[in-house]
């Protein structure tokens, strides 16, 4: 058995390890769970790329923030909100591997992890972190709850967490140990040909798991006793007494002993959580509508999308509704809220509502997200300097002037030129990305005003000319026409200074362009084939 001593800051006597790793610091107390709950604060950032992270209270009044050089739990929201009295922090080193760890309390006073420790995430005031490729629990005064032994363990989940170790789990409670043996295979050997990441799929809901075996799943209580034979290609976590399963071309929703009691259908007819006795189903026609836990149908209609609903509100689009508006409706169908916006996630006190098509994870790295209250009125989003900027009801919500980064188009959604003039106009970023779909289209003259302008980039599209006056951008660094059709480089662009690469791939400039740019702009990286960046003698 591999002891708490594998961490060399982890021994089995507390008190020689406060001793020995704290030297007489102030040490950090958990309060117990019969005192009073505190006030959740929520998680923002208001600096670019998921820094200067910030926590907030449900009115938006923020309550705690850090500078630059921190960041949270993988960048991300829904990990980490502010439940206990402590938080885990990053803090980003040169190097990636390097990432430091701080633990903070509510005053914002930091005490730093000892090199060598990942986390991972706080679950029930407990932190999973991991050490020289193994899992372990810790408390937040960093003494060890168990070993670093297991392969990887998922977060609490009704007072259980999973903790597997080869292909086997086990359950551990916020003590650290293991109530059951490690008699069950984890589920990531289901073999559901639809879902590419299965792992870990054995989080314990209303008192129930699964494992595997021979490719199938099955299901078990969280006291370790088999209910069922392993027969589902795939097993999904009880919600209302009912779990989404799928055997052989047909799914449907079993009870706590195994049986079907909707369906069994073909597959896209049904998938999802029950939340509040309610799931989707899917139209013969390929509209959706909501059942009940017995299979009758409570909210029909025609729905172009349906979400899960959770505490009590599910994100639909709703056939005939002005194109590209999404809707929240509440369990009796009610619209409650419209606009354009790609997701909402449901907390206790709030809404997150994305501007995002790859949020999974509440991940935040671009910043295009608000908190609004369950009136639906908005209590806290970053500014516009701290966001990526990608889509237009972003855009046109924010002072151009505030703007620092702006990914204006991409192959899923291009915009005219006409529709970003009135920001080109105004804007003055650090990073310009463009997609236009205007055909043989020249530069707006405005951006050679951008003095501010680092990076521009305008690939993908049809730009035959840049502005002559491309030379005012004194603070560019690089900038980047792969596939358009330039046929001329100004020579004003010999007086960018600060330029440091050029790409140019699959452009119609001619080679005598390419060589006058060699002998003019010597030092400057040029890219002009795929794979072969120039360094220009």
């Amino acid at each position: 058995m591999i002891h708490c001593n594998v961490f060399i800051y982890c021994k089995q006597n507390i008190y020689e390890m406060k001793k020995r790793l704290l030297g007489g610091l102030l040490f950090l107390t958990l309060h117990t769970h019969a005192q009073t709950k505190l006030e959740r604060w929520y998680p923002g950032f208001t600096g670019l790329r998921a820094t200067k992270p910030v926590f907030f209270d449900k009115t938006g009044q923020v309550k705690l923030s850090f500078d630059s050089s921190f960041t949270l739990l993988e960048g991300a929201l829904g990990e980490n909100v502010f439940y206990g009295e402590y938080m885990v922090l990053e803090k980003k080193q040169a190097k990636e591997t390097d990432t430091l760890y701080y633990i903070t309390d509510r005053k914002g006073n930091l005490k730093g992890v000892p090199p060598g420790i990942r986390f991972l995430e706080i679950t029930a005031n407990r932190i999973i972190a991991q050490k020289d490729r193994k899992f372990g629990l810790i408390r937040m005064d960093l003494s060890c709850l168990t070993p670093f032994k297991y392969s990887f363990i998922r977060p609490f989940s009704e007072g259980l967490a999973v903790a597997e170790a080869d292909a086997f789990f086990t359950l551990l409670d916020t003590a650290g140990h293991e109530t059951i043996p490690f008699d069950h295979r984890m589920s990531s050997m289901g073999n559901d040909s639809r879902y590419d990441v299965k792992a870990y799929q054995n989080n314990v809901s209303e008192g129930y798991s699964n494992y595997s075996e021979n490719g199938l799943l099955g299901i078990m209580d969280k006291n370790g006793k088999t209910i069922t034979p392993a027969r589902f290609d795939y097993l999904y976590q009880f919600c209302n007494g009912r779990a989404y399963a799928s055997r052989k071309d047909s799914s449907g929703y079993v009870n706590t002993r195994g049986e079907f009691v909707i369906g069994p259908a073909p597959k896209d007819k049904y998938y999802g959580n029950f939340s509040g006795g309610l799931v989707r189903m899917k139209n013969n026609d390929g509209t959706y509508c909501y059942i009940d836990t017995t299979g009758k149908v409570v909210l029909p209609g025609k729905l172009l999308g349906a979400g899960d609903f959770n505490h009590g509100y599910a994100v639909v689009t709703i056939e005939g509704r002005p194109a590209g508006k999404k809707q929240i409706i509440d369990t009796k169908g009610k619209v409650i809220y419209e606009g354009e916006f790609e997701n909402a996630w449901f907390m206790e006190d709030v809404v997150v509502i994305t501007y995002e098509s790859r949020f999974a994870g509440f991940d935040v790295t671009s910043n295009n997200y608000s908190y609004l209250d369950y009136n639906f009125h908005t209590v806290w989003q970053p500014p516009c300097s701290a966001k990526i900027i990608n889509r237009l009801p972003v855009l046109n919500a924010c002072d151009y002037k505030e703007v620092k980064v702006a990914y204006l188009g991409s192959y899923e959604r291009r915009f005219t030129l006409s529709e970003l003039m009135p920001f080109l106009k105004k804007a003055n970023p650090e990073e310009l990305h463009l997609q236009v779909t205007d055909k043989n289209f020249k530069l707006p003259s405005s951006i050679t005003k951008m003095k501010n302008l680092k990076e521009l980039q305008v690939s993908f599209c049809e730009l035959s000319e840049i502005p002559e006056d491309i030379g005012n951008l004194t603070s560019l660094e690089e900038l980047d026409f792969d596939y358009t059709s330039i046929r001329h480089i100004p020579k004003s662009m010999y007086k960018l200074k600060n330029l440091k690469k050029i790409s140019l791939k699959s452009t119609q400039l001619p080679l005598d362009e390419i060589i006058t740019l060699k002998k003019e702009m010597p030092g400057v990286k040029v890219v002009f084939k795929d794979n072969q960046p120039i360094l220009i003698q």
